[in-house]
């Protein structure tokens, strides 16, 4: 993940979160946005490749 893409990922939560908390969102909207990020890191092979090296 390049450093841009961390960034804005890192921003989305904690957007997604802001949200959540002035109840703008469901609740349990932060938990699955946490999670989604080791979700798509395994879906794409990148933590199996980088295990691996």
């Amino acid at each position: 993940m390049s450093r841009k893409t961390a960034i804005a990922w890192g921003a989305a939560v904690i957007g997604v979160a802001l949200l959540d908390i002035f109840a703008v969102l469901p609740s349990g909207s932060t938990q699955a946005a946490v999670l989604t990020l080791p979700a798509l890191a395994v879906v794409s092979g990148n933590c199996l490749r980088r295990a691996a090296a």
